[in-house]
């Protein structure tokens, strides 16, 4: 009897010590899981933060229009914007911070296409089809896109908020439906390319 008890408490601290050798391993994998997500992650900002900002050779006269938040997915709508062929720079002001995995700088995909031929998004890959052109953006940043004349729509993976600028003439409707806003000082040394600005007095940054 003596003997059964004893071995009874010897497999019950067992497997208690087979949980906490458990526990243990699943928390060395996910510190090391997030060193290395925090290691590439750093990598690939330092590479971008070398990337020129690429702001319209016609500075703060450039026509901005904003075109919400069209973020890519099945069934997502997309936002659209019509061009007279001038280049097209692509911003985007709005990431998530303050996360345990939000980045310190934000960066986004965006995905640019034909009218006539809608996008498709693959859950398992992530992939964008029927793409003309795919940028990648950071935030506080500007990326153009040089398209023929005509109408396109964009997807964006991450980043909200986007705003499309020209030299030329363009014009653009959000994922909801309604026509681009015409944006004013959003370039270098206009208060509403401030972030925190923005969201205080947006209706003062935007003229219907």
């Amino acid at each position: 009897m003596k003997t059964a008890t004893q071995a009874q408490k010897k497999s019950h601290w067992l497997r208690w010590l087979l949980v906490a050798v458990g526990v243990v391993i699943l928390l060395v994998i996910s510190v090391a899981g997030y060193a290395t997500y925090r290691f590439a992650h750093d990598l690939a900002t330092t590479k971008l933060e070398d990337a020129a900002d690429e702001v319209p050779a016609c500075g703060a006269t450039a026509m901005q229009i904003a075109l919400g938040s069209p973020y890519r997915g099945v069934g997502n709508p997309v936002a659209y914007f019509t061009t007279d062929g001038s280049d097209v720079y692509i911003s985007a002001r709005h990431f998530e911070h303050g996360g345990y995995f939000d980045p310190k700088t934000g960066v986004t995909g965006i995905w640019i296409g034909d009218v006539a031929t809608p996008p498709t998004y693959s859950e398992q890959t992530g992939q964008v089809a029927n793409a003309k052109a795919e940028l990648t953006v950071q935030e506080g940043k500007h990326k153009r896109a040089q398209l023929p004349a005509g109408r396109y729509w964009l997807w964006t993976s991450t980043g909200g908020d986007i705003v499309a600028a020209s030299c030329g003439k363009i014009e653009g409707q959000q994922p909801n439906g309604e026509a681009a806003s015409v944006l004013q000082n959003v370039y270098h040394g206009g208060a509403c390319d401030d972030q925190a600005y923005y969201a205080k007095h947006e209706r003062e940054c935007a003229v219907q």
